[in-house]
């Protein structure tokens, strides 16, 4: 049992600065890189090469920080660039305007995070002793009480939600980031040291950023990838990071005389943990993902160590160079990523995480080859299993309190179908605002629900899993539509119970963004049941050829069956051609047969087209079809009571 005393420690101090600071750092970024996807891109209509040169040139900003170390000194930088990001979160917390500005404060954090956690580590290579072990046990701190804030809060940030819950939270965790820098402040390094050591592998920082964000660190993801509910993922991210804080934490009390031949098995394990595999199951994915992150913090310690033993005649003025490096690196890496969805790339996105792993691996390989101390003893270290059982509560609290959703018994027809292009989260002013879609639903009070655009564990959508968020906000069942891989796609949402299902792609398979269609089979009561067939078309206007090829494999799909429903985005106009094949194949355009013309869909903010429709087979009749506004995404959402 700890005293009073151990509570003033510097070294606590130091791992709850890192911690925070870490976990603002992952949230400004998510924040910065979605705001830069969907308001300068979609919103105000950047072409991908200046989205890369605005990103390069913020997370490039960690280059000046050896200028600015020479101007002001470590120990004031530590306090500018730390205090700064907790600043830049509370704004964007409580701002409620212009998403513009929202990206604007985003930017302001990313640059401070990539400031931050470079000086940082050359303050503790000033200080010597312990403190590179407090540094590690900071950082991966800090990326599991990220994991802890986004599963707590659905994987919805809470930097971006409203409400008491998240605004505590995001109070609570800066100023326990401003507490440490002003308790650190008094105790910090000289600014000058003469030792040095060569910093060009911390460049690896970037990468090992890539990966916590993109894998390793990403509830969403793993629920999609697993099929777990949010809970079970939840928790089992938890626990691959809390295992391997618990391994870096044993390492740091020990001497390991063969460091290099630990860094070369934990690079070959990471490196096997970032092959691309498809349909693997739930409990080999995670195996890998515990496998994965222990290996990246083993390799992280290697790297941070062997960077803080001063090497005669070496300086550590490159660490802003390499900091700089690693941070282009990493938002590289991302935006690699994500334009395979946009342009023809000579790689597939899976191989960047390949890519991120071996960097990472290489980079604490080149410092291994030394004999390195034991950084800690075991009573440092008492709070580790205190933060353990307390996060742990997290994902138990909702295994325990929260309710999955249960499909209700239906009365049978009349019922109320839909169909929405959720914008990956986004409204039509760029700002991310998953609440807003929810009511939009809610309002409705629909049935069975067509879902397009559904990101799970995207970065460039703030790695929120929207379906599972959806589902549990709204309180209805979902099927998973996975079209661009499995964390992109289509879904449906029904109060009722689901009998089958199966998800099927369309032709071209060359497309950056694979189209294909949901086919569920859904007893709605009375003896009766529906099938709702939801699609989501290939969207360049030029490209109705595309289209033309697509529409016949899910006419083919219906076959002519009764009481069947056809919805989603069919990305044409009334009157095309591709359009026409439904109405020659004999569905009813539900819209069609209300009495008004049928209001335009697209785009929300400045309606003129309709490229949502709802199609129903010839027995079954559209009682009413109703277009509610809204702006919560770039298209309005199509309700109709489909009857007899």
């Amino acid at each position: 049992m700890p005293n009073l005393k151990q509570f003033n420690q510097p070294g606590l101090f130091e791992v709850l600065l890192l911690a925070t600071g870490t976990t603002l750092g992952f949230q400004t970024i998510r924040a910065f890189i979605a705001s830069l996807t969907w308001v300068l891109g979609d919103r105000l209509g950047l072409g991908a090469m200046m989205l890369g040169v605005v990103g390069l040139a913020v997370f490039a900003t960690a280059f000046l920080g050896g200028a600015l170390r020479r101007l002001i000194g470590v120990s004031k930088l530590r306090v500018y660039s730390g205090g700064g990001s907790g600043l830049s979160v509370l704004a964007i917390h409580f701002w409620r305007g212009d998403p513009v500005v929202d990206l604007a404060l985003a930017m302001l954090g990313t640059a401070c995070f990539g400031i931050f956690i470079t000086n940082e580590l050359d303050l503790v290579r000033r200080r010597g002793g312990v403190a590179p072990g407090w540094f590690v046990l900071g950082i991966l701190s800090g990326t599991t009480l990220d994991v802890a804030l986004n599963g707590a809060f659905g994987t919805y940030d809470a930097i971006g939600q409203r409400g008491a819950l998240p605004g505590l939270a995001t109070v609570l965790t800066v100023a326990l980031l401003w507490l440490s820098l002003a308790r650190l402040r008094a105790g910090a390094a000289p600014d000058e040291n003469p030792s040095g050591t060569r910093a060009l592998p911390w460049l690896a920082i970037g990468p090992f950023i890539f990966l916590q964000l993109m894998v390793y660190a990403n509830v969403a993801r793993a629920g999609a990838l697993t099929g777990w509910g949010g809970p079970l993922a939840f928790g089992g991210v938890l626990l691959a990071q809390l295992a391997a804080l618990a391994l870096v934490a044993w390492w740091l009390q020990r001497e390991l005389r063969r460091t290099w031949l630990v860094a070369v098995i934990c690079g070959v394990i990471l490196l096997l943990a970032s092959l691309p595999v498809a349909d693997v199951a739930a409990w080999r994915a995670a195996l890998t993902l515990t496998a994965g992150q222990m290996a990246a913090a083993c390799l992280l310690l290697v790297l941070v160590r062997g960077l803080c033993v001063p090497l005669p005649g070496a300086s550590f003025r490159g660490a802003s160079v390499a900091g700089g490096i690693g941070m282009v690196l990493a938002v590289g890496l991302i935006f690699g990523y994500y334009a395979s969805y946009q342009i023809a790339l000579p790689f597939s996105n899976a191989s960047l995480e390949m890519v991120a792993a071996a960097v990472v691996a290489l980079a604490a390989l080149t410092v291994a080859f030394r004999r390195l101390p034991a950084l800690l003893q075991a009573r440092r270290t008492w709070y580790l299993p205190v933060l353990a059982a307390v996060l742990l509560l997290l994902p138990l609290g909702q295994l325990a309190f929260r309710d999955a959703p249960l499909p209700v018994a239906g009365n049978g027809l009349p019922v109320r179908v839909m169909s929405y292009n959720l914008h990956n989260g986004f409204g039509a002013d760029g700002g991310l605002d998953m609440e807003a879609l929810a009511r939009v639903i809610e309002a409705a009070e629909p049935d069975i629900v067509a879902l397009q655009e559904v990101s799970r564990g995207w970065v460039v959508s703030g790695s929120v899993d929207m379906l599972g968020w959806l589902s549990r906000r709204l309180d209805m069942p979902y099927v998973s539509g996975p079209t661009a891989g499995p964390l992109w796609g289509n879904a449906i949402l029904s109060r009722f119970p689901v009998i089958g299902h199966e998800n099927r792609e369309v032709p071209p398979p060359e497309l950056y963004l694979r189209r294909g269609y949901t086919d569920a089979l859904i007893d709605i009561g009375g003896g009766e049941t529906l099938r709702v067939l939801a699609t989501h078309l290939h969207h360049y206007d030029a490209d109705s050829q595309i289209r033309q090829i697509q529409v016949p494999l899910i006419l083919n799909a219906w076959g002519g069956n009764t009481l069947t429903v056809v919805m989603g985005d069919m990305n044409a106009v009334t009157g095309a051609p591709e359009i026409e094949l439904f109405r020659d194949a004999g569905l009813v355009d539900a819209a069609a047969l209300t009495g008004a013309p049928p209001a335009p869909t697209f785009r929300a903010d400045d309606l003129k087209r309709r490229i949502d429709y709802i199609w129903v087979s010839p027995d079954l009749v559209p009682l009413a079809v109703t277009v509610p506004g809204s702006t919560a995404s770039d298209h309005l959402a199509v309700v109709a009571v489909i009857g007899r």
